[in-house]
């Protein structure tokens, strides 16, 4: 399989960060996922309470397909 170029610039460029950088951009993308799974359930139940909206972000983030 031919190697997409952009990965490619993507791997070299983390490469050249400090482990500092890429953890934050890391904990970014955490809550960026987190925020659009908060967003599509609130979309599909919209009277869902807080405290079950906690409990399904968590199953759906750590429960996706493996």
């Amino acid at each position: 399989m031919k190697e997409d170029r952009g990965a490619l610039k993507q791997i070299e460029i983390y490469r050249k960060m400090s482990g500092k950088e890429r953890l934050r951009i890391g904990c970014e993308l955490y809550d960026l996922s987190r925020k659009l799974i908060e967003s599509s359930i609130r979309n599909e139940k919209p009277a869902i309470s807080d405290e079950e909206l906690k409990k399904r972000v968590i199953k759906r983030m750590h429960n996706w397909p493996r």
